[in-house]
């Protein structure tokens, strides 16, 4: 992990979790690495880690908000508050993510939002994973800038001092 000198916010993994089948299951994002039996009670299973993001607000970053929709179990991330704000169209609430650059800082890479099958959304850094969509995978948007899954020891290096 690594720390900011300036805010203390620490630079923390994004991991991606799935339940079913491929891209059709059930996708499930968390800054927190589940045990086994907590996964196993969730019913997902550890798939990667997407990128790293920070814990609390540093300067440049803004809030990712998290939204659950029941009816699929689509998880839901967004920057814009004003997208969803308090929860519309079936989804609910369920507070701040992580924290994560809008616009490119150095050494961040795009986290790309994708739309599969119309119902279940998709985050990924890795372009290469989905592309430009097509079938049924549409691409929507770059939902933010977040540091890439592996970073060298010395961290990312930008407006920010950083200590291991």
């Amino acid at each position: 992990m690594t720390t900011d000198a300036i805010s203390g916010s620490t630079l923390i993994p994004w991991y991606r979790y799935t339940a079913g089948p491929g891209r059709n299951g059930k996708q499930f994002y968390s800054t927190k690495l589940l045990g086994v039996q907590e996964a196993a009670d969730r019913g997902v299973n550890f798939t990667e880690i997407v990128g790293r993001v920070y814990s609390a607000p540093v300067t440049g970053t803004s809030a990712l908000y998290r939204y659950r929709l029941d009816s699929n179990q689509d998880s839901f991330y967004t920057l814009n508050w004003g997208e969803l704000g308090g929860g519309k169209i079936g989804y609910v609430y369920e507070g701040i993510a992580c924290y994560i650059f809008e616009k490119p800082t150095t050494g961040t890479v795009p986290l790309h939002r994708y739309l599969f099958n119309q119902f279940r959304h998709i985050y990924t850094t890795n372009w290469n994973e989905l592309g430009g969509g097509g079938g049924d995978v549409e691409y929507e948007s770059v939902a933010g800038y977040v540091y890439p899954p592996s970073i060298d020891a010395s961290g990312p290096t930008c407006c920010h001092t950083l200590q291991s």
